[in-house]
């Protein structure tokens, strides 16, 4: 049994909600703001303040 997961899969789930968070935002922000999911929320903020410039928000999200 793996007791510690390899870092490549840790990276990739961080990419992978990374960019869902972020689709989840292009939808959000543009197809008359549906969500397009429910579970990145976090990263869906951190998306929106990237886009919009807010640095301060982007760090603390991060």
């Amino acid at each position: 049994m793996i007791s510690k997961l390899p870092k490549w899969v840790e990276v990739g789930a961080f990419v992978l909600a990374l960019v869902a968070g972020f689709v989840n935002a292009i939808g959000l922000l543009s197809f008359e703001h549906q969500s397009v999911s429910h579970v990145s929320g976090t990263v869906t903020f951190l998306g929106t303040s990237l886009f919009n410039g807010s640095l301060l928000q982007v760090f603390h999200l991060l």
